[in-house]
């Protein structure tokens, strides 16, 4: 397996995390349904925007990152 290549700021977040400076938040849970909930609204809104279903402009999203995903070497 070929090893992910990390640019210089993916590298200090990497070295971070080794040195344990993060830190679980202590309500993660009900801050992460928070960012959740905004992108969805910002999702959302940005589709009613364009005039098209909010599910269309999910997939269409969820697609072009897939397709980058797969053109990325590692």
């Amino acid at each position: 397996m070929k090893k992910i290549k990390l640019d210089e700021f993916e590298r200090s977040i990497e070295n971070a995390l080794k040195r344990g400076e993060f830190i679980k938040a202590p309500n993660f849970a009900t801050t992460k349904r928070m960012f959740e909930e905004t992108a969805l609204i910002k999702v959302k809104a940005k589709a009613k925007r364009n005039n098209i279903p909010y599910q269309t402009l999910l997939n269409t999203l969820i697609r072009q990152f897939a397709e980058g995903w797969a053109a990325l070497q590692f």
